[in-house]
């Protein structure tokens, strides 16, 4: 996500990829498609998958727009997997929660 506030400098970014890693904890197959948006139409969508052996991912980034303040909470981030699954996690100044 490009331009941050409260809701950026690596605090939402950290989430995602605590989200991420939980997917694939859960047993979510990948690739996923990530989608994420802020309250005041700040977006992020991109797509995760490996491309090789071990744990490392790649990501694409399909689109964004970030508006002049930037993310602000609260944040909503959908994640789907390949099969249709899907987790939703709500970002709230206090932290994250798991939907």
């Amino acid at each position: 996500m490009p331009k941050r506030n409260d809701a950026g400098d690596g605090y939402s970014a950290g989430f995602i990829a605590d989200g991420v890693a939980q997917c694939r904890d859960y047993g979510m197959e990948l690739p996923f498609v990530l989608f994420a948006s802020s309250a005041n139409g700040s977006t992020y969508v991109a797509r995760y998958f490996q491309t090789g052996p071990g744990d490392k991912l790649s990501c694409e980034v399909l689109g964004d727009h970030t508006v002049d303040s930037g993310f602000e909470f609260p944040i909503n981030i959908m994640i789907v997997d390949q099969t249709g699954e899907a987790v939703r996690i709500g970002i709230e100044q206090l932290g994250p929660t798991f939907h």
